[in-house]
């Protein structure tokens, strides 16, 4: 309950009402430890800039962070609320980060972002192009299998009813290229890859990867009894379960309406 009423104050500070909260580039280093302003990546295949304010990779395409832009969040950590203007999540090297004019940069390699404490954070809210996005920490335990990442985006404002989840992870790869752009003068040899895994909890208690579609989901719940009245529900709702918005909602529908009528 706790957690479902601080992130209805997440949703609230997006809809334009005043909450409390810490100012990024003021207070930033009398929260985080001066050491987690020196973010940098090691590698011998790449280097990475903070160029007008636009992260730019040697010899690669596309960048390690998921969104393209820094944009505004909320957080929710252990004991605190905090707006930032400027966030992103590093999907190469799984840490959200906060950028600060005023953080530490020693050489031209080290970027101007904050690494926030992965295990202090809660939820992470976003708005990336004016569309509300929700990350959570989730602890390993929770799988069936260890996954690659410890955030995982979720498609419900309540983080006690996430039934559906996805990792982002990106990975540097080499650049499949055609012929014709086998010249000397191609400056792009590798490139940032993005994978996406897709985890739905189980009746066991545990998140499963799985892969979405309409067979795999019914696969997963395995549940003969409710078999027909899940597929009437997808039916009369028009859901596409290939998307992780619908078959959240029929996870709703299957935990939180079904499995309570076996409890009665």
């Amino acid at each position: 309950m706790k957690i479902y009423l601080y992130f209805l104050l997440f949703v609230m500070s997006f809809a334009g009402i005043a909450q409390e909260n810490i100012d990024s580039e003021e207070n930033t280093q009398n929260v985080f430890f001066a050491n987690k302003a020196i973010y940098t990546y090691t590698s011998n295949k790449f280097t990475v800039r903070y160029i007008d304010g636009k992260i730019e990779v040697t010899d690669t395409q596309g960048t390690p962070l998921l969104f393209k832009e820094m944009v505004p969040g909320r957080l929710l950590l252990d004991d605190k609320n905090m707006n930032f203007p400027k966030i992103n999540y590093d999907a190469f090297q799984d840490h959200f980060l906060l950028f600060s004019k005023n953080a530490i940069k020693s050489s031209p390699d080290h970027l101007p972002f904050y690494q926030l404490s992965d295990n202090s954070i809660r939820i992470v809210n976003i708005l990336e192009k004016n569309k509300p996005r929700t990350f959570i920490h989730i602890n390993p335990s929770k799988f069936s299998n260890i996954p690659q990442t410890r955030f995982m985006e979720i498609f419900t404002t309540d983080p006690g009813k996430a039934f559906v989840l996805v990792s982002y992870k990106k990975i540097h790869d080499k650049t499949h290229r055609n012929v014709e752009y086998m010249v000397e003068s191609w400056d792009k040899k590798y490139k940032f890859k993005l994978n996406k895994k897709f985890y739905i909890l189980n009746p066991e208690g545990f998140y499963v990867e799985t892969k979405l579609g309409k067979s795999s989901i019914l696969k997963l719940i395995h549940d003969k009894n409710h078999n027909k009245d899940l597929k009437h529900f997808i039916k009369q709702n028009h859901l596409n379960l290939n998307k992780p918005n619908d078959v959240q909602k029929l996870m709703e529908y299957y935990y939180l309406e079904l499995s309570n009528k076996n409890s009665k």
